[in-house]
């Protein structure tokens, strides 16, 4: 698919058709863009801003908001979700880890195009946005294209589902849970939208809840992790506490009920999660644009 096809098809109007889940839920991400919006430097909001508006074809340029774009638009049509949908995720196997099976590497291209054959995955695909947004040669309008990816995929990589896979589970998806309170799901959608919602219904006060509790030395240090310890973090986390208490891993149960003490831990994993995304987020952005 060529450069200009690409580039249609991410700025069309999002129309009224279902969208697949997202990566901690549309108030997840908003709660991560807000996160990383506070701790922006003056320099780089405003060339946020413009950039956002550079690329705003009807689906608006506020900063909160384009971090659910990318699955807006991925919900667009067939062609958008053949050609997007891997960007989310990286099944990396939960008994061995391995990068370039679960995520083929492509060469830099510039432009936003590049990476896009078969099998580009959000390792891959947050590289290439990360080079794109900091090429000045480039169009603003591309440049702010990557940038709407980049707020939603940087999100994506701290869900730790979305860095993990089980057995072929696709991160969870094919495993169906109870929570405490009665509420049938699948592990996957716990992970996105059920702990974010036990965490709290208001993303903009859930988000300025997390963003105070976090500290000046713990902000330093996770803006100083680079994308690999993002993404080593995020498997582990899944390891550890997602498939946590599964008897037989690669046997997928008829219902899973999740304890009260599963879910405390998720909601513990899930809000550093949310912290740990919006500072790194703002120290990318910080350094690309400020």
């Amino acid at each position: 698919m060529t450069f200009k096809v690409v580039l249609a098809l991410a700025c069309l109007v999002v129309v009224a058709e279902p969208t697949q889940a997202m990566a901690w839920g549309g108030s997840g991400h908003k709660v991560i863009a807000q996160i990383a919006q506070a701790r922006l430097s003056p320099k780089a909001r405003e060339a946020a801003n413009a950039l956002l508006a550079a690329s705003d074809d009807g689906s608006g340029h506020d900063f909160v908001e384009a971090s659910t774009w990318a699955d807006e638009v991925r919900g667009q049509s067939a062609q958008m979700r053949a050609l997007t949908a891997t960007w989310h995720y990286a099944n990396l196997d939960v008994a061995g880890p391995v990068v370039r099976e679960a995520c083929p590497q492509a060469p830099y291209e510039r432009g936003l195009a590049s990476g896009t054959g078969q099998g580009a995955c959000l390792i891959t695909k947050l590289d290439h946005f990360m080079k794109t947004l900091a090429d000045p040669k480039l169009p603003a309008r591309e440049r702010g294209l990557a940038l709407r990816y980049l707020i939603h995929l940087v999100g994506d990589g701290h869900q730790p589902l979305h860095m993990a896979d089980s057995c072929g589970d696709r991160g969870g998806n094919a495993k169906l849970i109870e929570t405490s309170s009665g509420e049938d799901m699948n592990l996957h959608s716990y992970w996105d939208t059920g702990v974010v919602r036990q965490l709290g219904r208001n993303p903009a006060a859930l988000a300025k809840t997390l963003n105070s509790r976090i500290s000046k030395s713990q902000a330093r240090r996770w803006a100083s992790d680079n994308t690999a310890t993002w993404f080593s973090e995020a498997h582990g986390l899944a390891v550890r506490y997602a498939y946590s208490g599964e008897t037989s891993p690669c046997r997928v149960a008829s219902v899973r009920r999740l304890t009260p003490q599963y879910e405390a831990e998720a909601r513990r994993v899930a809000a550093e999660q949310l912290e740990k995304a919006g500072v790194r987020l703002a120290a990318v952005l910080n350094g690309l644009l400020g």
